[in-house]
């Protein structure tokens, strides 16, 4: 018996611990967060904002590293927000 496919969110945000992508929708912008490791226990994450289908912020991020990804995605999600709040 064939299996399905998993849902395309947890493809995104299962792509490993050494590097990783996710995405989510935040007051009508889609937010994609990227993290990447940098060294052992260093992991840098940033985000494109898009609107409308346009990129409005490009590679903006918190500017610290992080001892684990989910903390460098969590970091970068909440900058994201931020940035929609300020900017949006």
């Amino acid at each position: 018996m064939a299996q399905s496919a998993p849902p395309a969110s947890t493809l995104l945000s299962e792509s490993g611990p050494e590097s990783g992508a996710d995405m989510f929708e935040y007051r009508g912008f889609v937010v994609h967060l990227f993290w990447q490791a940098l060294g052992a226990d260093r992991y840098k994450a940033w985000c494109d904002i898009w609107e409308a289908g346009t990129v409005v912020q490009e590679a903006g991020g918190p500017p610290a590293t992080y001892p684990t990804p989910a903390e460098a995605r969590m970091a970068a999600g909440a900058w994201a927000r931020h940035w929609v709040q300020s900017n949006g």
